[in-house]
């Protein structure tokens, strides 16, 4: 059957991954779900609601039972929600493949600690040495993906050997993996854009115009790159696709589930019933991280800032652009 690539979790992105890697020559592919339901319309029909309009790999396998899928996988790929992840592991830990290389492909921040999907991971799977763990973060829309459409991301590792085995895994034609050994950065790329394309989608919804979104995704990336500086990552990797790149999706892409988020709170929407909603979009968790981050490294993240009181604070979507807007003027790279 080939390499064994164990998927975990059956959102979007993760059936994303395992559709695109179960075409590849060589791979026996395996996708864990904890719904029912989600397996056996994807193993009946090959489609997914989660990806509405997109064919999957008829070789795709999917079940709901980890441990199987787990079972002598040679690289584990994580797509677990970041609060979920923590009790996934755990959980999961008794019959985890010691000798396999995990991809972390979850973009968060884990709400009450503040730590980075990778800390969560060596907590609980403290068995796996540094050297078989790497992220993969970029600008990767999973419907895009899932319909074969051209994309670039980043794989991070300590371990050089690692990044190269799973870039030689991920690598193809409509998808172009580069390396790296930024694992914080890459990780804090993926996590606080999400927060950023809330504050993007607010923009849109109040329509307040395209020069707003940008000047706003390109301070953004000022954000990020400021508290990345504070938490070891390289600012030239917040330059890149990780960061810079991943800022513009979320920002401008209608398939942007943060955006659309901010969206349905700029035209009205109160925000109670919409994270009552959609309380599994990954950036209603890391902007509370960030409110955290913010107060414990003594840091400004004024965008960052204004989406929480937004969000959780009762602040009037409205007036949230003006008091950005009303800040004192500084320097740019202030």
């Amino acid at each position: 059957m080939g390499e064994k690539i164990a998927v975990l979790g059956a959102g979007a992105w993760g059936i994303a991954i395992a559709s695109m890697l179960a075409g590849r020559s060589g791979l026996n592919v395996q996708l864990w779900s904890r719904n029912e339901a989600v397996a056996r319309d994807i193993n009946e029909s090959r489609k997914a609601k989660a990806l509405p309009g997109c064919l999957l790999d008829g070789r795709l396998h999917v079940s709901t039972d980890a441990k199987s899928v787990l079972e002598g996988a040679d690289v584990a790929v994580l797509v677990v929600v970041s609060f979920g992840l923590r009790g996934f592991l755990a959980s999961s830990a008794p019959f985890w493949p010691r000798e396999a290389k995990i991809l972390c492909c979850t973009k968060g921040l884990e709400e009450d600690s503040c730590k980075r999907m990778t800390q969560v991971i060596q907590d609980e799977l403290a068995f796996v040495p540094l050297d078989q763990l790497a992220v993969m973060s970029g600008p990767n829309l999973a419907g895009e993906i899932a319909m074969g459409k051209p994309a670039s991301t980043v794989i991070a590792s300590e371990s050089k050997e690692t990044a190269r085995i799973l870039q030689g895994i991920f690598h193809s034609e409509s998808f172009r993996v580069y390396v790296s050994d930024d694992v914080a950065g890459v990780e804090l790329g993926g996590a606080i854009k999400n927060v950023i394309a809330i504050a993007a989608g607010i923009c849109h919804g109040l329509e307040l115009g395209d020069n707003s979104v940008a000047a706003l995704a390109t301070r953004g990336i000022r954000e990020i790159s400021r508290l990345g500086a504070k938490m070891g990552a390289k600012l030239e990797t917040l330059s890149g696709l990780a960061g810079i790149g991943d800022v513009i999706v979320t920002c401008v892409s209608k398939q942007s589930r943060n955006r659309s988020i901010g969206e349905e709170i700029g035209r009205g929407a109160p925000p109670e019933r919409v994270l009552s909603e959609r309380k599994s979009v990954e950036g209603i968790h890391t902007v509370k991280a960030l409110h955290k981050l913010s107060k414990m490294h003594e840091i400004s993240l004024p965008i960052s800032e204004i989406v929480y009181k937004v969000l959780f604070e009762g602040f009037s979507a409205k007036d949230a652009g003006a008091v950005l807007m009303e800040r004192e003027p500084q320097p740019e790279n202030n």
